[in-house]
């Protein structure tokens, strides 16, 4: 992976009112003399992206198309639009970003560090680092824990839970050694660069998933044809806005009961299965066991012990069926 001067399309999907955050975004990567185009894809916003980019942009004009479109495609739908935009643009690298993934100052120079380390390997793509991800550094990685409900496993726990007693290392809670390239089983739309020719191999995103786990998808793809995807730790990127279920740092489950938009949990919960029926599902007995547990936790512990928590309940039911019955779509049913 080869990364020079103008050699890089930013490809980011904007919706609604994000003004304020993508401003920020076309600020920041147009000051990189490495980005040769800024794809932003308009998912029918609630004001003209298009002109106010003209207003505020019109230096960086012959960098920056945005492509408009009437309705909402979601983040699969806008992204898939936005790479195969990348394809016509000169340069030989994709960088996708949301509209509030704001890259530090030095994130191009980090990643140019980690190519030069990964000089004499071949098939890999980076991403940067969330400085909030620290389950990624404290794991060394992360990876698809086979026949897992959520990354939930009852052996994985057991296995877990006997590490700790049999280590005999006194080693503190927070102290873990820390690399500056995690290997990654999948990842976020939000911080991935890779070379434009995966697209021939592994295809563009999956608009049936609409919104969540679509990145997940088209990321394990390029695992499981070969690539290798590294996190970039010194490389940063700060989320300017939090998602729903990160504000407080707590598991997507518990979340949901507090949360008001019950339609994105629900469609996050619906296409994880879908993924992990798919992909991570080599012995159906055993995923179903750990679903069933979790399930369980779930009633006791997280549902509000109300008529809404119930209902809440009943509803994630629902959406686990439809995912696993390969239901997808912009609505859930």
């Amino acid at each position: 992976m080869e990364i020079t001067e103008r050699n890089i399309n930013v490809v980011t999907v904007t919706y609604g009112d994000r003004w304020e955050y993508l401003r920020e975004i076309i600020n920041r990567v147009c000051s990189f003399d490495e980005v040769t185009s800024v794809i932003i894809v308009d998912n029918n916003s609630s004001y003209s992206v298009k002109e106010y980019v003209k207003g505020e942009f019109d230096k960086f004009s012959e960098r920056i198309i945005v492509i408009s479109s009437e309705v909402n495609l979601g983040s699969a739908g806008g992204f898939k639009k936005g790479i195969e935009r990348s394809l016509q643009e000169k340069g030989s690298l994709v960088w996708l970003l949301d509209d509030d993934n704001l890259p530090s100052e030095n994130s191009i120079e980090h990643l140019k560090e980690a190519a030069y380390k990964l000089e004499n390997q071949d098939n890999y793509i980076l991403c940067l680092y969330r400085k909030d991800w620290k389950e990624l550094l404290k794991n060394k990685g992360q990876k698809l824990n086979m026949n897992s409900f959520f990354q939930f496993s009852i052996v994985s726990k057991i296995k877990k839970l006997m590490s700790k007693y049999s280590n005999k290392q006194n080693i503190k809670k927070d102290e873990f050694e820390v690399s500056d390239l995690l290997n990654l089983d999948y990842a976020p739309y939000g911080g991935l660069i890779f070379p434009k020719e995966i697209v021939s191999e592994i295809g563009l995103p999956n608009e049936d998933f609409y919104l969540y786990v679509d990145d997940t998808e088209f990321t394990y793809r390029m695992t499981k044809s070969g690539y290798k995807i590294y996190c970039v730790v010194n490389s940063t990127i700060t989320d300017l806005e939090s998602s729903w279920f990160r504000k407080k740092h707590e598991p997507m489950f518990l979340s949901f009961f507090k949360t008001e938009h019950s339609y994105r949990g629900l469609m996050n919960i619906r296409n994880r299965v879908y993924f992990e029926k798919k992909y991570n599902t080599q012995s159906s007995i055993i995923y179903f066991a750990n679903m069933v547990t979790y399930l369980v936790f779930v009633l006791f512990i997280y549902m509000p012990k109300n008529k809404n928590g119930f209902k809440k309940y009943l509803s994630i039911i629902k959406s686990i069926r439809q995912g696993y019955e390969g239901k997808l779509g912009k609505d859930i049913r």
